[in-house]
């Protein structure tokens, strides 16, 4: 009876240990269909996502986002109860039963969440542009027939791409602000309108993705540069009418192969140059050379920015005209100048500025590009403060149309010795 009775615990043992496998095995299938389907929906959801990746009008809800990262979770838990039943790793029969159904439950209630009803995507705020900082235009004549000149232009249909040329600091960039700006006030007219700052280091793929950030469009991913131009093109194509501003361009970058698509429902192009070889080379169809100012409207510009609140004599006059004249009739050179003579107020002053400025320019009047770092160079030695002049170096540290905040500057400028906190220049060793 004995060796019976031994028998029948042997043989209720191993029925035990072969139901629980049973049930273990079967669950496992069970887990194993569950997760597939949830992968499927999984799938789906990331297919429709990777399709609107390119719309820049819309983008995955939060809840979708959180939803993936939870599927995410419960597929390593999945992952993880796989392994340990394939490994044995398991004490209590119980306690692993009860996690693989608590598992599959939380698998079944990801699949339900899964459903979003109203959808997976939301609308994105959609920029139309803002107004740039700029300076008033100086001259009746000059200036404001360069600004019309460009906005005249943009009035033909037929016109869809133009190139504005001239020497650095004869004021390119501020007149097309301008143009930038009265853009956007007739936004029925001409759409959206894009600005974009391009600068001597850039390429094409930079410019690509600097275009694609003004639309709200993301392919940093993608590496073939005709992808990306195409995928562009598509977005831009979908503005029907659109301004691209391309201020400060160094090289020659054909619109096409950028992903500019022009001459499709109202699409334009407008690039600021120093040269006229790029503007035909990327072909511009129409191309205006910006014109120096006048005598007059040198004159005008030098006295607003002196912002002496008396009058020159004539007798004072004639040396702060001969400097002027040494300017050729550029904004920039102009008003670097009168900044850094509005210190100088007797008559032997003037001179010795006029005949430093001669000695930097050479005697000639500035007819080239390297002729204005000449004039920056002038005002420069003139600062007569090695402490000034690392302050104003510092400057060039921070990227090119980086809005230097002034408090930030002077902080900076505490931090690295140049200047005490009580606002005086730190005292050289």
């Amino acid at each position: 009876m004995e060796y019976v009775e031994l028998l029948k615990d042997m043989w209720s043992s191993i029925s035990i240990y072969f139901n629980y496998h049973k049930i273990l095995n079967e669950n496992l299938t069970t887990l194993g269909e569950k997760m597939r389907r949830l992968e499927c929906r999984e799938e789906d959801i990331n297919t429709e996502l990777e399709n609107a990746q390119y719309n820049r009008r819309k983008k995955a809800k939060r809840e979708v986002e959180n939803w993936l990262k939870e599927v995410q979770h419960v597929k390593d838990s999945a992952q993880k109860i796989e392994q340990e039943v394939g490994e044995r790793r398991y004490f209590s029969r119980f306690s692993f039963l009860s996690q693989f159904e608590a598992n599959m439950k939380k698998v079944d209630e990801m699949f339900e969440l899964g459903n979003f009803p109203n959808g997976i995507l939301i609308d994105v705020h959609q920029d139309e542009g803002n107004a740039l900082l700029t300076t008033q235009l100086i001259g009746e004549t000059t200036a404001k027939r360069n600004l019309e000149n460009i906005w005249t232009c943009l009035e033909k249909g037929e016109i869809q791409s133009i190139g504005v040329w001239g020497m650095g600091g004869i004021g390119k960039t501020t007149v097309v602000t301008h143009i930038h700006n009265r853009l956007l006030k007739n936004r029925d007219t001409f759409g959206h309108v894009y600005w974009v700052t391009v600068s001597k280091e850039s390429n094409i793929r930079r410019l690509q993705d600097v275009i694609a950030g003004k639309l709200n469009l993301h392919f940093s991913k993608e590496e073939d540069e005709k992808i990306r131009a195409a995928l562009l093109s598509e977005a831009l194509r979908k503005e029907k009418k659109f301004v691209l501003v391309l201020d400060d361009v160094w090289e020659v970058y054909a619109p096409r192969k950028v992903g500019i698509p022009l001459g499709v429902d109202g699409g334009k192009l407008i690039i600021t140059t120093r040269s006229r070889d790029v503007c035909q080379r990327m072909g511009c169809k129409e191309i205006i050379k910006m014109e120096p100012l006048s005598e007059e409207e040198a004159w005008e510009l030098f006295n607003k920015t002196l912002e002496r609140y008396n009058a020159l004599s004539k007798k004072e006059e004639e040396i702060p005209k001969d400097i002027i004249k040494e300017c050729g009739g550029l904004p920039l050179a102009i008003v670097t100048i009168a900044r850094s003579l509005s210190v100088v107020y007797s008559i032997a002053g003037w001179r010795n500025a006029l005949n430093e400025l001669r000695e930097h320019v050479k005697g000639h009047t500035i007819d080239m590009e390297n002729d204005v770092f000449k004039i920056l160079e002038f005002s420069y030695s003139r600062l007569n403060d090695e402490k000034l002049q690392e302050c104003l170096l510092y400057c060039a540290l921070f990227p090119e149309d980086f809005m230097i905040r002034r408090v930030s500057l002077i902080r900076y400028w505490i931090a690295e010795g140049l200047v005490e906190e009580n606002g005086k220049l730190a005292s050289r060793a």
